[in-house]
């Protein structure tokens, strides 16, 4: 089984003012098929899409096993 990530975004609306934030999608394949399912989401990370997609990026190009992804969480709202 192999997984990828890729970014949600979720609008949020108070006092009639409205914010997009992103997160991260973690998607299961299995056999290599070009769909997954989803299998974990972290939301509202950030409203700044580009870091977000270099945090994806990262995910990916360092094939990012599940049992890790909420410590990579963890460090990138911590910097």
């Amino acid at each position: 089984m192999t997984y990828t990530y890729g970014i949600i975004s979720e609008t949020f609306s108070l006092d009639g003012q409205a914010r997009i934030a992103y997160g991260i999608a973690m998607y299961a394949h299995i056999e290599q098929t070009e769909i997954g399912s989803v299998v974990a989401t972290v939301c509202d990370l950030s409203a700044d899409k580009e870091s977000v997609l270099e945090l994806i990026k990262a995910c990916n190009e360092g094939e990012l096993l599940p049992i890790h992804l909420y410590d990579v969480v963890e460090d990138y709202l911590a910097r």
